[in-house]
């Protein structure tokens, strides 16, 4: 079970002959896994808060940049609406 972490309980329990429920049972109890939130993620490396940092950085550039862009101050002239 644990060398195949992406397939689903009812996968393993057909594959394995045992009924869901106890699939399932092996999963919570005995390997201490909840299927909602099983995730296979990989792991974070120094450099990655540093990047993660730096696009945060300018994100903010460019929301301060566009601030005036994405406003809700709307200019009517007749039967138009121009937004600045």
């Amino acid at each position: 079970m644990l060398s195949s972490l992406s397939r689903s309980a009812r996968q393993h329990s057909s594959e394995l002959g045992f009924t869901k429920r106890s699939a399932r049972r092996i999963w919570n109890l005995d390997l201490q896994f909840h299927p909602y939130i099983l995730a296979v993620v990989q792991q974070l490396k120094p450099v990655d808060y540093a990047q993660s940092l730096n696009f945060a950085h300018e994100m903010e550039k460019i929301r301060k940049r566009l601030q005036n862009f994405f406003s809700n101050n709307g200019h009517h002239m007749g039967d138009v609406v121009f937004h600045s």
